[in-house]
């Protein structure tokens, strides 16, 4: 019979909290628990304040994590800079944190959370080409396209992209997005 160390215990608590989206219990499971906390443990309280909601906690919590911080954690409060308005100035901090960073450089799934944040934030205004390069995965790509035929910009390059790599749903989303336009009398880039 294996036991349950006070560790695994704090972890199945952090999950059951952010599963039902109790992000301060969370907090408080951590703040309280009498052992060393780990960096798995800082992630799961970011994701359990980002899921209820607490961005703005979030960001506290953050800041004070020290050496705990993390890609999991800087890229759990990336998603929930995309679900939070007028976050872009703080979605653009977190980026240029963990960039500079040594220890918690963002991946792909924190790149693709900054561009939605841009995306959904600003309408894809100041979605950086590079950074989708850099990303190099579909879903940036379908996000960049999306952005781009709101603004009315040439995304034909990558629009080209996304129905040679058969993307359907992002070439659906950005094909949507243009005939949204169309109807309401919107420029659309000719090259679409």
């Amino acid at each position: 019979m294996s036991s349950v160390t006070p560790q695994q215990e704090l972890n199945a608590a952090l999950s059951a909290h952010s599963l039902h989206k109790r992000g301060l219990s969370a907090l408080n499971a951590y703040r309280s628990f009498p052992g060393k906390p780990d960096g798995h443990h800082a992630s799961q309280v970011v994701n359990a304040l980002v899921r209820s909601g607490l961005v703005a906690e979030a960001t506290e919590f953050w800041r004070g994590l020290g050496p705990l911080k993390s890609v999991h954690a800087g890229t759990a409060l990336m998603k929930g800079y995309s679900l939070t308005f007028d976050a872009v100035d703080n979605a653009k901090a977190l980026l240029r944190e963990m960039e500079a960073s040594k220890k918690f450089k963002p991946n792909a799934r924190t790149l693709n959370a900054f561009l939605r944040c841009l995306q959904w934030n600003l309408g894809g205004a100041a979605v950086p080409s590079s950074l989708v390069r850099r990303v190099g995965d579909r879903s940036s790509l379908g996000y960049a396209v999306t952005a781009k035929c709101c603004l009315g910009l040439d995304c034909a390059a990558e629009f080209s992209e996304l129905r040679k790599e058969r993307d359907d749903i992002a070439a659906k989303a950005c094909l949507d997005v243009i005939r949204m336009k169309l109807l309401k009398g919107e420029p659309v880039a000719d090259e679409v």
